[in-house]
């Protein structure tokens, strides 16, 4: 009997073995062909870190989900490659609640592993960090001490990190090296799903903190590529869904889908953004960045519903790309990027220039370019919408650029943005607005600020100061040529000159040389009855050099009032010399000055 009993006995305790060994594994060096986790003791990582692997590909499946604990990190090997993969045709899941402050899967110096979900057949693979901590350095994924070239793909990487953005910690986060010679280099994340880990939300997807020592050290060559990165947000810290500080350079972010499943609301506002590079540092910041074909906004996957921010956090912010890079440094793109159906309403920030509580496309600092940008709609109204109660001065954008470097800014599409003002502290309005160096050159050929559709920008404000620009340029020597401005609505403003109602150019600056050629303005109208308001097709001042104005045609600027005060104007000179020729002006007011 006693016999029988011992045999049962190890039969049971052969198919717990088998019931918990998930994890496959083929092509190693002294490894066994099962194990039950990656991360606790006598687990995958621990076998791999123990014994050389020198040139092996070492091949592991998932048959089932692992329970993790963090305790072990993969560390540095020789390797040729490591490959994981779910199989079976069923998700495979592998996560835990690991202690605060630390992360759950650690590539620890480790090369050339690849976690792909598959998601075909039926197989995909979920990666879950269930802890919601604020504690430094808790994550989902960590790359730390020069992991290089590996790849995290076709998976859902799922965490609850809930500190501000400059606290080490996220669903991912590239981290430090202490090798000279390289940081955590050429890692991709692509064809991901990055978000919550239950009903935490993240207040960041991706981040990257890497060292500052010198330019090669830092995290370089990083590509996000067509994730859907959601649900990233903190009621009372600042959030982002990929966010870098120092020792970062050269990020390729593609592709990818940001949007809010539904309504975030503040409650001691501070900055929100889906993605945010900060650090202009000659040695470790910022440079050669690509940001292009992104879509932020909506409430979906599939662009639908409305990514909704309110709230009554008096510093809460939207800048939907935020780029503060090395001035002089590797050029940045910011281009073909779509910012649509986005919502921010309540009590906000106020601020003006890059304090401003609202702005699509931020270039801070650094040599940028932003083509082919997509803000709002060129077809429908209200597609971008932006309304407060805020009591002070404040400014909104669409594309702003407040950097040092010669700027190219084409064939970007705005339109569709809505601007409700309750207080009575004044609000500017920009379609597209440097504030660079004097001296430095502003290039913009065929943007389109205002779409298709009436009162396609659209401005109700209490303050007699609200001014709408379409186009604006503070300092800088422009090169304006086929910009079209149009459909822009305004029921307020009593400035004149540089302050005017709504002003489809204008150009502040007495920095030669300057040229405005062949752009169309059209259809500008303020619609308050009373009030001494102006509205101006090209606001322009000039100065000593050849500056040029030409071929421009300007018609239907409208306003509504009474007041003998008011002004239409087509063409308006602020001083310097310039030549006017060829321009085509034809006013659709009570008042009416070709230049004047």
């Amino acid at each position: 009997m006693r016999k029988i009993y011992s045999l049962l006995l190890a039969l049971l305790l052969f198919a717990g073995v088998k019931i918990n060994a998930q994890i496959n594994v083929s092509g190693g060096t002294g490894l066994l062909a099962t194990y039950a986790s990656f991360t606790q003791s006598g687990g995958l990582f621990a076998a791999i870190n123990a014994t050389a692997q020198t040139g092996n590909n070492i091949v592991v499946t998932l048959t089932g989900n692992t329970t993790e604990d963090g305790a072990n990190s993969l560390n540095a090997g020789a390797w040729a490659s490591i490959n994981i993969t779910p199989t079976g045709g069923a998700t495979r899941t592998v996560s835990g609640a690991v202690t605060a402050g630390t992360p759950m899967i650690n590539l620890n110096g480790a090369d050339n592993v690849t976690f792909d979900g598959l998601n075909t057949g039926g197989n995909a693979l979920v990666i879950s960090n269930t802890t919601a901590a604020g504690t430094s350095n808790t994550s989902t994924i960590r790359f730390i001490g020069g992991a290089t070239n590996n790849t995290i793909t076709n998976c859902s990487v799922l965490g609850s990190f809930s500190a501000t953005v400059a606290t080490n910690g996220g669903n991912i986060f590239f981290s430090t090296d202490a090798n000279t010679a390289n940081g955590n280099d050429n890692n991709t994340i692509s064809n991901c799903k990055i978000g919550p880990a239950g009903a935490n939300l993240p207040t960041k997807g991706i981040y990257g903190n890497g060292s500052t020592t010198t330019t090669a050290i830092g995290n370089s060559g990083i590509t996000i590529n067509n994730n859907e990165i959601f649900d990233y947000f903190g009621a009372a810290v600042a959030s982002a869904g990929v966010y870098t500080a120092g020792g970062c350079n050269n990020w390729t972010i593609t592709n990818n889908k940001f949007y809010q499943q539904a309504t975030r609301t503040w409650t001691t506002g501070t900055q929100h953004s889906a993605i945010w590079l900060l650090s202009s540092t000659s040695t470790s910041g910022m440079q050669g960045a690509t940001i292009t074909g992104n879509t932020i906004g909506y409430a979906t996957n599939t662009q639908t519903g409305t990514y909704t921010l309110t709230g009554t956090g008096t510093g809460a912010k939207f800048i939907g790309i935020h780029l503060t890079a090395i001035t002089g440094g590797t050029a940045n793109s910011i281009s073909n990027n779509t910012i649509a159906a986005v919502s921010m309403t309540g009590v906000t920030a106020t601020g003006t220039s890059t304090s401003s509580p609202f702005t699509a496309i931020l270039a801070n600092t650094g040599l940028t370019t932003t083509n082919g940008n997509t803000i709002g709609s060129q077809s429908a109204t209200g597609s971008l919408v932006y309304s407060t109660t805020a009591g002070s001065t404040s400014d909104v954008h669409a594309i702003y650029n407040f950097g040092s470097d010669v700027w190219t800014c084409n064939n970007n599409n705005i339109g569709g943005i809505t601007v409700t003002q309750a207080g009575t502290s004044g609000i500017s309005i920009y379609g597209i607005r440097a504030n660079t160096g004097t001296g430095v050159a502003w290039t913009a050929t065929g943007n389109n600020v205002g779409g298709t559709v009436a009162n396609s920008i659209s401005v109700t404000s209490s303050a007699t100061s609200t001014i709408v620009a379409g186009m604006y340029s503070a300092n800088a020597p422009m090169a304006f040529t086929s910009n079209v401005i149009r459909n822009i609505t305004t029921n307020n403003g009593t400035g004149t000159s540089t302050s005017a109602s709504i002003m489809g150019i204008c150009h502040t600056s007495t920095t030669p040389v300057n040229t405005i050629a062949q752009c169309t303005i059209h259809s500008l109208s303020n619609t308050n009855a009373t009030a001494a308001s102006v509205v101006t097709g090209i606001q322009f001042t000039g100065s000593t050099g050849a500056n040029v104005v030409q071929r421009n045609l300007i018609y239907n600027l409208n306003v509504s009032t009474t007041s003998a005060s008011a002004e239409v104007n087509g063409i308006r000179v602020g001083g310097g010399t310039t030549t006017y020729r060829n321009n085509m002006i034809a006013l659709g007011a009570n008042i009416s000055n070709a230049i004047g």
